[in-house]
């Protein structure tokens, strides 16, 4: 029997996908609080999807659950992230609740399509306007909800050990989506720009702030979800869509992509038949994730 040859290429993609989930695992021992338990919803007119992450320390495979119930856990391997998505009919604003952080930090997040004011929503970042203290993330940059629970993830990490790279949580879930360490450059590529942004993802963080961020928001102030989609559509002029893989691959600039996350010419990439998209897709959102993970190692 002939063995077949050595390929690199599949080794070091291999090799890529290993490290970022030793990364990951790695960075999700270190719990800071009782993690969430999941609830489950009793509004019947919510619609409720359960999507679990699962990152087992065993065989360092990822692996996809969407069922419609929630889940019994084994204990032997417990996700490292359990995203519970709560969509109702008038509310397009998504619930991520992340375990392995506080229980009491909490993120959501929205999809606007078309949005004619993004000159506005840029301005009021630039003047630090506290009350758009928001992730607002260029859409086009992004592949999947796997692409952007990656750096969510990155960011919570860092605000729960105190070393966020940027003034708050809200930019360093921006630059998270770089693969590089130029906060600059991230800014320009992922975050807003008037003249090209068309379609808008926005993420809010809310946590109890710290006393060294001098805060004068107590936990009865902390905005609610509903208070979260009131602000964003009162002040964000585009279409609302579901938070999907499908929405966001209408969006996807690829030409973007594989200049920003250097994957033109990627031998793991071209040899995958030209016709075959979706494995060419899978196989791009695997490297850019890696990238993301295993950024500033």
């Amino acid at each position: 029997m002939e063995i077949p040859p050595f390929d690199k290429d599949a080794f070091a993609v291999a090799f890529n996908f290993w490290a970022c989930f030793c990364f990951l695992i790695a960075k999700s021992e270190k719990c800071h609080g009782t993690c969430p338990k999941k609830s489950t919803v009793r509004n019947p007119n919510t619609i409720s999807k359960y999507t679990d992450i699962d990152f087992p320390a065993t065989n360092r495979q990822i692996i996809f659950k969407h069922i419609n119930q929630p889940v019994a856990f084994h204990p032997s391997t417990p996700p490292a992230i359990t995203i519970t998505k709560t969509t109702t009919v008038a509310m397009a604003l998504e619930t991520l609740q992340i375990e392995h952080v506080p229980s009491n930090h909490h993120v959501y997040a929205a999809l606007f399509r078309d949005v004619q004011n993004v000159d506005f929503l840029q301005a009021q970042l630039l003047g630090k306007n506290a009350e758009f203290e928001y992730a607002f993330v260029d859409a086009s940059v992004i592949i999947s909800r796997t692409h952007l629970f990656a750096a969510i993830f990155r960011a919570l990490n860092t605000l729960t050990e105190g070393t966020l790279q940027t003034p708050n949580v809200h930019s360093d879930i921006v630059i998270g989506l770089s693969p590089t360490n130029n906060i600059s450059e991230s800014y320009r590529r992922y975050g807003l720009t008037p003249s090209k942004t068309r379609d808008v993802l926005v993420v809010k963080v809310v946590y109890p702030k710290l006393a060294s961020e001098n805060s004068t928001i107590t936990s009865e102030q902390q905005p609610t979800p509903e208070s979260i989609w009131q602000h964003l559509t009162t002040h964000i002029q585009g279409t609302p869509v579901p938070l999907t893989d499908e929405e966001f691959a209408k969006s996807t600039d690829w030409a973007k992509v594989r200049k920003y996350y250097k994957l033109n010419g990627v031998p793991g990439v071209e040899r995958i038949d030209k016709a075959d998209e979706e494995g060419r897709r899978r196989e791009m959102e695997g490297l850019v994730i890696s990238g993301i993970a295993l950024r500033g190692l």
